[in-house]
């Protein structure tokens, strides 16, 4: 329970100004500091925590930002925890899924579009548990630089339109298409979308 002092700063952010946000955290009068942080920030934060817990530092963004005792921010990942968990249950019961044992993501091809800070958690995640990792984006050599890092293939947008390998591939959009007020957009085409089983 938090007793102390809680300060909400519920705003938008400028490019470079979670810096200066954080900051806030040296205050004397801020007992501590918890924070939840969200796209398109979470790489950024991650450059200005003092400690990164080792599995964020692996994905290369944080969602989580907490002030310890000894003044120090400290930087954690829980979206590929809760998307993958979400997933998995998700999967779990379908015709499709043999979980006898193991996560049922395990052999699954799993195709994650945008290489921010979600999509790097889910795709961190997704390999975890073993599933065959496609990475999407707009920008095809972001795309490939992430899946050379965590042992994945790369396709470019206008690509996966006609990528269709397999029936039942989990599809998972981690870019803002999609977001409020453009909530009728999407990232790919209809006929990508028939060819997924679960989606995201």
């Amino acid at each position: 329970m938090l007793d102390d002092f809680m300060l909400s700063l519920n705003t938008e952010l400028d490019d470079g100004s979670i810096e200066e946000v954080l900051s806030l955290s040296s205050s004397q009068h801020v007992i501590a500091l918890l924070g939840s942080c969200t796209i398109p920030h979470k790489e950024s934060a991650l450059k200005c925590c003092d400690e990164v817990d080792p599995v964020a530092e692996s994905i290369g963004a944080v969602n989580c930002i907490i002030r310890r005792n000894n003044e120090k921010l400290f930087g954690c990942n829980i979206d590929y925890v809760a998307a993958i968990s979400a997933i998995e249950d998700g999967l779990r019961g379908s015709v499709h899924i043999n979980s006898a044992t193991g996560s049922p993501l395990a052999g699954k091809l799993f195709v994650v579009i945008g290489v921010g800070g979600a999509g790097k958690a889910l795709t961190y995640g997704a390999k975890e548990k073993g599933a065959r990792v496609v990475i999407v984006n707009r920008i095809y050599e972001c795309a490939k630089e992430l899946a050379a890092t965590i042992g994945g293939h790369a396709l470019s947008i206008s690509e996966l339109n006609n990528f269709r390998p397999e029936s039942h591939m989990i599809l998972a959009n981690t870019t803002s298409i999609g977001m409020q007020p453009n909530i009728d957009e999407t990232p790919i085409s209809k006929v990508c979308i028939t060819f997924s089983f679960l989606l995201l």
